[in-house]
């Protein structure tokens, strides 16, 4: 991992002035701090120690020894030191111990949810510890992060402040995440596709990294890439199921699995009555045409609650440690069964969801019931003909049952609780609040589908909404971008949607800034323009911003290009010294290239200089996207298949 090392005069800027009772953990390249771990540490809490005291080696210059029973490390790293019985005092104390219990007797650690932790000072020692090992290693990596200026920007980009002198003010600082699962499903931040990545994730098949050769480099990034979420404090599908890392925290699983869960090449021509009755016909339908024809499962039938039961419960037997088991329609916008008896369960529900849940709940008892000892959360979707929720009072999902609504039809560019585009989107949400409190999640769009490269201005509405969910009822975001390739500026969205996943009251300009400034060095100032920019146009009446939009939209004027490619212009200028960010610059500077180049296309189908000038650019703009490692241009469309087509070949 690249660290850049910054010179402070006073690192205790940084980490907050110095109050009552300072402490100066390092002076002069010496310490008299030791770290401090239960004899029983778990690894992940042995790891946690680990990486604070190699932080604060590089930070300081001083070696801080972690004092745990019987181990030795070598003199390179972190040391490993028999413990005391009374360990000396002034001591950095992470995670539970005898020794943190004597130093601080009325820590209220134990209150704590899994993943809350304290961070405090009393005298001159400090204590770092969560309600779980996840807490523990989060409490260390937001000590590092908001006291020391630490700063994990991407998988392999770490800012490490220097000091000579390191001195933080008393602590006394309590954290709980706002939402249980915390996931943005970025190819960067995932590393792999969609849903085969669980599997493959946890079975080993390394992902792809940009200028990565051979086996061995590509499992160091996925490590790296895996590292970066835990140290942004996500729980989503990269990290790993165990290990040091603390383990992932899956209660979340949006499969649209209905056909996989009743194949229709296995049951169709048998049962036809498991599947949808659509305009007086069973229909087996999922293709792209004939939308009136797209079929689901009839979910009023008992055999398909059998088959769909003893599927999931194979699915379970299967995985031992899976904690939530998906069963949701497939991804169409209709196909949900018209049968008399689905009908008449719609009409009791008020919307076709009372039904699905309904089904839900009872493949949830069943199958919790075949697992009397492994509590097992089974998840649907609220998407697409289910995206309206049932009538208050009508039902409610079982104790094991979590809905994940998913807003498809949004404006974007704008708060979802204010902009009248998204009317419909927000009573949606605040009647599924109403109907499940405390098990409610949101799957939230943050790219183009359309275009992945194209620049997607939704820093308002995405800060707005983070806030609004967490106020009304929701537990845990699914944040799905980019998930197959590279797409526009998906380092710095990760980064930002992570912070306002734990705490969605910071304010995401701010994060914006910080970022943009601390990622892009000199070039910082023109990247954050640059982007405040791209927002002006949608504070037009009208202007919308959605997930499909092409790159004619309108919220891209003339007038926004222009402005945009002068200020990624100064950008590139001013970072023409520094190879890391002049690289990174340019790679932010592609999505107004995508733009202006799918605008002159016409050009391609012109004679003389048009069509010269046309082909150039693209033979640049290719090379490109080899550069930077971008394979899928937008949702199932790769990078060929986009150049062919703008090039007009077959």
């Amino acid at each position: 991992m690249t660290r850049i090392l910054l010179s402070l005069l006073v690192l205790a800027a940084m980490a907050g002035e110095a109050g009552a009772n300072p402490l100066t953990l390092a002076q002069g390249g010496r310490t008299r701090y030791s770290i401090v771990i239960s004899v029983h540490a778990s690894p992940v809490v042995r790891h946690a120690a680990k990486e604070l005291s190699t932080d604060l080696q590089k930070i300081t210059g001083a070696s801080f020894a972690v004092i745990s029973q019987g181990l030795s490390g070598p003199s390179s790293q972190p040391s490993f030191q028999p413990s005391s019985p009374t360990p000396l005092p002034p001591a950095i104390f992470v995670g539970p111990s005898g020794a943190l219990e004597r130093a601080f007797p009325k820590l209220a650690w134990h209150t704590l949810p899994a993943e809350g932790f304290l961070m405090q000072t009393a005298g001159e020692n400090l204590a770092l510890i969560g309600g779980s090992d996840h807490g523990t290693l989060y409490a260390v990596y937001s000590f590092l992060e908001n006291h020391l200026g630490v700063q994990w920007y991407s998988p392999r980009d770490c800012v490490l402040p220097q000091s000579r002198k390191l001195t933080i003010s008393s602590l006394h600082e309590r954290q709980c995440p706002a939402f249980a699962y915390r996931d943005t499903n970025e190819f960067l931040a995932q590393g792999l596709t969609r849903w085969p990545a669980i599997k493959r994730w946890k079975t080993g098949v390394p992902l792809r990294s940009p200028g990565d050769a051979g086996a061995s480099s590509k499992l160091s990034y996925r490590k790296h890439v895996a590292q970066w979420d835990v140290h942004l404090m996500l729980n989503g599908v990269d990290v790993p199921e165990a290990g040091d890392l603390g383990g992932d925290n899956l209660l979340f699983n949006g499969a649209e699995n209905f056909y996989k869960l009743v194949p229709p090449a296995k049951y169709f021509a048998s049962h036809p009555e498991y599947y949808s009755l659509i305009n007086g016909h069973r229909s087996d339908y999922l293709g792209k045409r004939k939308w009136s024809q797209r079929s689901e499962l009839c979910l009023s039938n008992p055999g398909v609650l059998r088959v769909v039961t003893k599927a999931l419960i194979a699915q379970a037997q299967a995985q031992p440690h899976l904690l939530t088991l998906g069963l949701s329609p497939n991804d169409a916008p209709a196909g949900n069964c018209q049968g008399p008896r689905c009908r008449a369960s719609d009409a009791r529900y008020g919307a076709p969801s009372g039904t699905l849940l309904h089904f839900v709940n009872r493949v949830a008892a069943a199958v919790q019931k075949h697992f009397p000892n492994r509590k097992i959360w089974l998840e649907t979707l609220a998407y697409q003909y289910a995206e309206k929720p049932p009538r208050p009072g009508t039902i409610r999902p079982a104790s094991n049952v979590l809905v994940c609504l998913a807003p498809i039809h949004m404006d974007n560019g704008h708060p979802l609780a204010t902009a009248p585009a998204n009317r419909e989107a927000l009573e949606n949400l605040l009647g599924w609040d109403k109907v499940a409190p405390g098990h409610l999640q949101v799957w939230y769009y943050i790219t183009n589908f359309a275009n992945y490269l194209q620049p997607f201005p939704d820093w308002d509405g995405l800060g707005a909404d983070m806030a609004y969910y967490h106020t009304h009822g929701v537990s845990g975001m699914f944040c799905e971008g980019d998930y197959q390739s590279r797409g526009e500026l998906m380092t710095m969205r990760t980064w930002v949607l992570a912070h306002l996943l734990w705490n969605p009251n910071e304010n995401v300009w701010h994060l914006v800034h910080q970022f943009s400034y601390g990622y892009y060095g000199s070039a910082g100032k023109y990247i954050y323009r640059y982007l405040r920019l791209l927002h002006t146009q949608l504070q037009r009446p009208g202007v919308q911003l959605h997930i499909y939009d092409s790159p004619a939209a309108q919220y891209l004027s003339p007038d926004i290009l222009r402005a945009a490619s002068d200020l990624l212009a100064r950008a590139i200028r001013s970072v023409r010294s520094n190879p890391a960010e002049l690289r990174r610059v340019e790679r932010a500077r592609m999505g107004i290239e995508y733009v202006q180049l799918t605008r002159s296309v016409p050009g391609a189908r012109a004679a003389g200089p048009a069509k010269a000038a046309f082909f150039k650019r693209l033979q640049h703009f290719a090379a490109e996207l080899k550069r930077f490692d971008i394979t899928f241009i937008s949702e199932g469309r790769t990078t060929a298949a986009w150049e062919a087509a703008i090039s007009g070949g077959p």
